[in-house]
């Protein structure tokens, strides 16, 4: 579900993207989206207002808590 929104999106801003996943958070540069019920989290690069979209990584919830951004 995830990847069909997002590739229809047009987001301009974070809280564009709050629209479509209210539960996303922002770490620095990165977006963070619960998969699962919380599970696990998306990592993606989005740097406004480019459309594009960049992996970062795909977590558990354990492995997010040890993740350390750049």
């Amino acid at each position: 579900m995830w990847f069909y929104v997002a590739r229809a999106a047009q987001w301009k801003s974070l809280e564009d993207v709050r629209k479509d996943f209210p539960s996303v958070d922002r770490v620095g540069a990165y977006l963070i989206f619960n998969v699962r019920h919380n599970r696990y989290r998306l990592i993606v690069k989005h740097v406004f207002p480019n459309p594009r979209l960049y992996v970062k990584a795909f977590l558990s919830h354990k492995e997010y808590d040890r993740y350390e951004f750049d």
